[in-house]
């Protein structure tokens, strides 16, 4: 709800564009975003970033290829019910005149973090067993290059694995020669679902929960430090937060 209340708003690129400041990159009001906003039909689902990239714009990068690249490092076998990580905000943005994209994940309470690892069913199928091993891969790879650039890095498909594949793909994104910022954003002051966990209640506050929630896979400097690649391309992780626009419906209503 909270996002689909700041992508509704008519100055979402300022405020898109404040909560990125002094990362190099803005977005401007033609670059495309998903969600659009409340009326957006595709509101319910937050969306795969094989299906943003068909909608993007860009001048350099070709979406097609792009997303056939991601899906092989991500998954091995490809069905068609197979889904890649889900994302709470993605928008195109540019930096000196070239092509990059923001993503984002929002939290608005402590215990929306996950802090587990991959599950896998014991059932499972051949194909699930094989995408899981080439996830565990594909998060590897970005470990142990992003680990070379700043040590300490220690993402992985087996613990925090929502983080792991959220810097992952930023990663991979970067490779490929786009300019990526991965927004944590911290939605501050929503009181209505403290059932969910304890609400974020300033900046501060967002700022210690996940300095403890990356205690042991990311490094403490790593946020606001930008790694540059041999493509052209970029990224960098903010922690940043907004107050909420409005509190959650209440339970009853």
């Amino acid at each position: 709800m909270h996002v689909l209340d700041l992508a509704s708003r008519e100055d979402f690129p300022q405020i898109l564009n404040g909560l990125i400041e002094n990362s190099g990159a803005t977005v401007g009001a033609d670059h495309v975003h998903q969600p659009k906003g409340r009326g957006d039909q595709d509101k319910t689902n937050e969306m795969q970033l094989r299906q943003f990239l068909r909608l993007c714009h860009f001048k350099t990068l070709d979406q097609k290829k792009a997303t056939n690249d991601l899906d092989t490092w991500w998954l091995k076998v490809r069905p068609h019910t197979a889904k890649t990580p889900q994302w709470d905000l993605l928008c195109e943005c540019s930096m000196n005149d070239k092509d990059g994209i923001v993503l984002v994940e929002a939290k608005a309470h402590e215990g929306e973090l996950d802090w587990g690892g991959k599950q896998l069913e014991p059932d499972a199928s051949r194909g699930s067993c094989l995408n899981h091993k080439r996830i565990g891969k594909a998060i590897e790879e970005a470990c142990r290059s992003l680990d070379a650039k700043k040590p300490g890095v220690n993402i992985s498909r087996d613990s925090h694995y929502q983080l792991a594949n959220r810097v992952a793909y930023a990663w991979k994104l970067a490779n490929m020669g786009l300019h990526v910022v991965l927004l944590y954003l911290g939605l501050i002051g929503d009181t209505r679902m403290s059932f969910v966990g304890q609400p974020l209640e300033d900046h501060d506050h967002w700022v210690q929960v996940m300095g403890g929630y990356t205690i042991g896979v990311l490094p403490h400097s790593l946020p606001n430090t930008r790694f540059e690649f041999p493509g052209g391309g970029s990224m960098m992780m903010l922690i940043r937060s907004r107050k909420v626009l409005r509190l959650s419906p209440a339970l009853h209503e």
